[in-house]
């Protein structure tokens, strides 16, 4: 059974406040679960919202047939909450909601 660790960090956004930090919360929990030697480690720094749904939906179809023992999902970056928990992406604006943000819902 396999462990899978999914770190997505966004620090540098073209139409938000930059986060300058996530990229150091994101090397941190790398080498924090490299030591563990547990999990298979997927990182996706700085991605734009197609990038990352993309990256997110080839994991998951490469991993279909695996069995997961578990699977640690970390997040660092902007998010905001409507209803529902609303990553965001580098790219992410407010007049193209939901093609540049990445839901809760899209996640599960």
């Amino acid at each position: 059974m396999k462990n899978i660790a999914i770190l997505v960090g966004n620090s540098e956004y073209q139409n938000l406040n930059k986060l300058h930090f996530c990229r150091k919360d994101i090397s941190s929990m790398q080498k924090i679960l490299s030591l563990s030697k547990k999990f298979e480690i997927h990182i996706f720094e700085n991605y734009q919202s197609e990038q990352l749904k993309s990256g997110l939906s080839k994991i998951i179809r490469e991993l279909e047939k695996s069995k997961i023992n578990e699977l640690l999902f970390y997040y660092t970056g902007h998010g905001v909450f409507k209803e529902q928990f609303y990553y965001l992406p580098i790219n992410f604006t407010d007049k193209q909601f939901e093609t540049t943000s990445l839901s809760n819902n899209e996640l599960d």
